[in-house]
């Protein structure tokens, strides 16, 4: 399911990112334009969720990266990825390149709708895939619907603005799981440290745990 997914992003199990038999919205698109606010106090830190430790790093400009260690082949492996921040109105979307849709002319996004609670609560909620179907099938919205043989897949053909429209068109509980959130707190901020030159001449920044963050 699309959930199993989401969550495969989030715990960079980039093997149960590509299960067949998963049920997602997609878009060539992402949702809305790319927020330009500096975000990094909400989201730069150490997250848990039940399926995993990660480390996400705002980088500017709407772009995140989220990193994890996982032990693989005998060895610590560091798995990283790039998710894009969008807004639609006053609602806030994360949106993931999905590999499994993606070809060389075409990139396709997973996005779920985010919200944070208080500063160490992120809250994430996936589409109803039902919805889109649906809007899909009556013209509401272009792409395509492919029934598999145990799932059902939507991919979206719309633009940011024509998506973020028709989003901006239904309330949010209309269009996503509000009921079954995945929820990662922040148990840890990161520090960003004072500049410092590195042999090519280029300025860099370690980063390190904090250990004031309120539970």
């Amino acid at each position: 399911m699309f959930r199993k997914r989401l969550r495969s992003i989030f715990s960079f199990v980039f093997l149960l990112f590509c299960l067949s038999g998963c049920s997602i919205v997609s878009s060539k698109s992402t949702v809305g334009t790319p927020v330009q606010e500096d975000l990094s106090g909400q989201f730069d830190g150490v997250w848990e969720g039940d399926s995993g430790i990660c480390y996400i790093k705002y980088s500017g400009e709407g772009r995140l990266q989220i990193a994890n260690v996982e032990w693989q082949d005998d060895k610590f492996r560091l798995k990283i990825m790039e998710g894009i921040l969008t807004q639609c109105g006053d609602r806030k979307f994360v949106n993931f390149p999905d590999p499994e849709t993606s070809g060389e002319n075409r990139t396709d996004y997973i996005f779920a709708y985010y919200s944070f609670v208080g500063d160490n609560l992120l809250a994430v909620w996936m589409p109803k895939i039902n919805v889109f179907e649906k809007a899909v099938s009556d013209g509401e919205i272009r792409g395509k619907v492919i029934e598999g043989k145990y799932s059902t897949s939507v991919q979206i053909d719309e633009s940011e603005e024509s998506l973020c429209r028709f989003i901006q068109s239904r309330n949010t509980e209309e269009l996503f799981d509000l009921e079954e959130p995945l929820v990662y707190r922040r148990i840890k901020k990161l520090e960003q440290s004072e500049e410092e030159e590195n042999p090519t001449g280029h300025s860099s920044h370690s980063l390190a745990p904090r250990r004031d963050v309120k539970k």
